[in-house]
């Protein structure tokens, strides 16, 4: 039996129903596909602003950040050229790092103008997008269509910076390179720019700083200490008069303590301040030797006996700056004679020495004093003393941290009050070329 009029109708209108809303998926669809990519896009910016952030915290010369700024710019938005300009206190707006743009066309002065009026137009920490004239006197520029332009101001270190970034003609019309979204990462970005370039300035103007504070006490301490040593050798003259009434000759112990004691102060500054200044210099040296003669000069300094084990399974040599070890094992060493308990008959020092491929283990252990429980997180910050049975500055476990940090290693502290210390080293074998460490 054929369709009725009716059943032919009532499909007809079902089908177009469909048809419908096979329209509206369709359309659902592609948008939610358009939506998906645009996420996608606005993923990738993001991942290489955070890219851009994490390489920034590299130790970078001016050049080299300018220059990341500058291939940034171009990675995350996707533009066929950027520049940035800055103008310090006092001076003129100057191209630092351009990507894109050949160096003898952006180191050309000339080349400068129309960013200066571009930067005119703006107020600090706004973005603007200008189309780019094809009249444009500058040649250079013609071949561009559009500019997005950010810029911001730092009073407090008396600079200004701008960014650019250019979008040529063939390529304006394929994306949508400057769209909203573009422009409001390009905001971000620049604020971020902002943030890290006065870090860096005041990183710069802090180190600049701390070398010359270093520098100064290097010197006060380095020209303390010459008249320091005229005034002992005085002090060991009078010593050699014959006949001196005993009154004077306890005065004169009592100078030469004193001048001892200052001296060896003096030398603790010094020895910081070297540590902060000079740079990293490995070699190979023999440790044993280096501590047996470290113990012989100090074993006596305590006023009573005090024995020196040694253990060194393996090897007694290391690769490292054997002038930081050197100073590093002397403190260690002198701390464990320093705070010896006076009221046993077996006081001892033992350093055990342990080498494993790219790293070494060093241990410094005592039967001494020992050290209070509320202070073992104090006794390596700056002036601190956990004891007061004997004179001292409280640099010396100073001096020992910052000495390890210089080495990337680490130091540990164990200690119980009236039993004594132990201190133990963790430090990388300085690299070497394998010829070298072959030969020695």
């Amino acid at each position: 039996m054929s369709p009725s009029q009716e059943d032919y109708k009532e499909l007809l209108e079902k089908y177009l129903d469909l048809q419908q809303r096979v329209t509206k998926f369709s359309s659902v669809e592609q948008d939610l596909i358009n939506t998906r990519d645009q996420l996608d896009q606005e993923l990738v910016s993001y991942k290489r602003l955070q890219n851009f952030s994490e390489k920034t915290l590299e130790e970078l010369s001016a050049e080299d950040f300018y220059k990341l700024v500058t291939e940034s710019i171009v990675d995350i938005f996707e533009v066929e050229a950027s520049l940035i300009c800055v103008r310090g206190f006092d001076e003129d707006l100057k191209i630092q790092a351009a990507e894109g743009i050949r160096p003898e066309i952006w180191k050309n002065p000339e080349f400068i103008k129309p960013f200066k009026k571009l930067k005119s137009n703006l107020i600090s920490g706004s973005i603007r997008v200008f189309p780019l004239d094809t009249n444009l006197e500058e040649k250079e520029l013609q071949g561009f269509s559009r500019i997005i332009i950010g810029k911001f101001e730092e009073p407090s270190i008396s600079v200004s910076v701008m960014i650019a970034g250019l979008v040529s003609r063939e390529a304006d019309g394929l994306y949508p390179t400057l769209s909203p979204k573009k422009q409001t990462i390009f905001g971000i970005f620049l604020r971020q720019l902002q943030a890290l370039y006065a870090n860096r300035i005041r990183n710069q103007e802090l180190k600049k700083t701390n070398s010359e504070l270093d520098s100064f006490v290097y010197s006060v301490s380095h020209d303390l200490r010459a008249p320091l040593l005229s005034l002992k050798g005085i002090i060991e003259l009078i010593y050699e008069t014959e006949n001196l009434p005993e009154e004077v000759l306890d005065y004169l112990k009592m100078a030469d303590t004193s001048v001892t004691r200052l001296d060896y102060n003096i030398q603790e500054i010094l020895e910081y301040s070297r540590n902060s200044r000079l740079t990293v210099k490995p070699e190979w040296f023999n440790l044993k030797e280096m501590i047996e003669g470290i113990f012989q000069d100090i074993q006596f300094s305590a006023g009573q006996p005090i024995e020196l084990f040694l253990d060194f399974p393996v090897t007694e040599r290391m690769f490292s700056d054997p002038r930081r070890i050197k100073v590093l094992m002397n403190n260690l060493i002198s701390n464990s004679v320093k705070y010896r308990r006076k009221n046993i008959p077996d006081a001892f020092v033992k350093v055990s020495f342990l080498s494993s491929p790219g790293a070494y283990q060093i241990m410094v252990e005592d039967n001494g004093e020992g050290i209070p429980e509320e202070s073992k997180s104090k006794v390596f910050d700056m002036f601190y003393r956990a004891s007061t049975s004997n004179a001292g500055t409280g640099l010396g476990l100073y001096i020992c941290k910052e000495i390890i940090h210089k080495l990337n290693g680490m130091i540990h502290l164990e200690s119980t009050l009236g039993s004594g210390t132990t201190v133990i080293i963790a430090i990388p074998e300085a690299k070497v070329i394998e010829h070298e460490k072959t030969e020695s």
